[in-house]
């Protein structure tokens, strides 16, 4: 009879074990399913995700651009932010899990541990997040709302949120562990809701308590800007363009401009040849991508690749791509470019682009290239791509 006991005992002293270890963060006995699909040994990796239901995919690439795992994730519309900033901290990739269209209300970013491929939630109370950034300690996020520019803090390691409103509107945001940095809208409302009001355009550092430091107003000689790379070397480019306040259109071309994080200086480089989708930074080089226009300034099936100095902004190259270069990630001397074929006649497959280029100096050269075919009945798009870094 004791050693029944005994028995006993000792099978429910482990069972108890086991329910304890399962509450341990990072000791769960069971991983999830992406979890268990996912695999480190990639070098770039593809979002598929869709606005009509919570499901999205992730495709995991070696360096030969060889399909190495394909990972389910139950999110719709993932995505990094829209001005295709990609943030990645402390071994992990931060993506914004949109929500379905027309609702857009998950209101969360999700994180992927490169290594384990672990995926954490952080609540973040903001519907339709349009922006994140990210540095060692916090995440930000931002979204507009009702006429109201919103700003979340989240702390990495505990989830506690603080909020902050910004203007009418708040969109590309960047994080350096001391400062964050946000480009924001304000409007002057007229007495007569029959005219136009008048639109303000601003530059805020704030400190990571959402305190606004310091503001520099870019309505007259820069204007509202749309494309935006990601921070090196604690200096970001941004395109930007001043608009008419009576009619919001152009008053000149798009020009790209180069800020410093650590002194407030900033620069205005080049006007490139049309809007451009991507500005991606390497050493003293932008790479932007591009549409091709006629002489009547409309787009044309012609896309381009260019180099710049980062300096001087001269033209150093050009590459014409036969493809749409809708988003790219630089990895060491590797450029990464995700796009597609656009709208083919009938006859012809629509395919997705995911394209490797060496890069040396200002100069590129495809090193390989892999197609995707989008399936005509599937409502799955292709949003971003990241790469895997140590």
């Amino acid at each position: 009879m004791k050693a029944v006991l005994h028995i006993l005992r000792v099978a429910l002293c482990c069972a108890l074990a086991l329910v304890l270890l399962s509450c341990v963060p990072g000791t769960s006995a069971k991983l999830s399913q992406a979890e268990q699909d996912y695999s480190p040994d990639y070098a770039v990796a593809v979002i598929r995700t869709s606005s009509y239901e919570h499901s999205s995919f992730i495709d995991y690439y070696d360096g030969s651009l060889k399909l190495v795992a394909s990972v389910a994730y139950p999110y719709a519309g993932l995505d990094i932010s829209y001005n295709g900033q990609t943030s990645i901290s402390n071994g992990k990739v931060f993506l914004v899990p949109r929500g379905l269209a027309h609702k857009e209300n998950d209101r969360k970013v999700i994180s992927i541990d490169f290594e384990t491929g672990k995926v954490r939630e952080y609540g973040v109370d903001l519907v339709s997040i349009d922006f994140i950034a990210v540095d060692q300690r916090y995440l930000y996020a931002s979204n507009n709302l009702n006429g109201v520019g919103h700003i979340a803090r989240v702390d990495i390691e505990t989830g506690d949120v603080i909020y902050a409103d910004i203007g009418r509107s708040a969109w590309d945001l960047y994080a350096d562990g001391t400062h964050l940095f946000v480009f924001w809208r304000d409007y002057d409302r007229p007495a007569n809701i029959t005219e136009s009001g008048i639109s303000h355009y601003y530059l805020s550092r704030l400190g990571t308590d959402l305190n606004v430091l310091e503001t520099l107003e870019l309505t007259d000689d820069i204007g509202v800007n749309d494309a935006a790379s990601p921070a090196t070397n604690g200096s970001f480019y941004f395109q930007a363009v001043p608009l008419d306040q009576q009619s919001g259109s152009p008053i000149r071309p798009p020009s790209v401009h180069s800020y410093s994080m650590k002194d407030g200086a900033m620069k205005e480089l080049f006007t490139p040849p049309s809007d451009i989708y991507n500005i991606m930074p390497h050493g003293d080089v932008l790479f932007v991508t591009y549409v091709g226009l006629d002489s009547n300034n409309r787009p044309q099936d012609h896309y381009f690749i260019d180099a710049y100095s980062a300096k001087t902004g001269e033209l150093l190259s050009t590459i014409q791509t036969d493809y749409i270069p809708y988003s790219g990630f630089i990895q060491g001397d590797t450029l990464y470019i995700s796009g597609d074929n656009g709208f083919p006649p009938d006859d012809m497959p629509r395919q997705h682009f995911l394209v490797k280029y060496r890069i040396d100096g200002s100069m590129l050269t495809e090193e390989a290239r892999a197609l995707s075919p989008y399936p005509r009945d599937d409502h799955h798009y292709y949003s971003a791509l990241f790469c895997r870094q140590e």
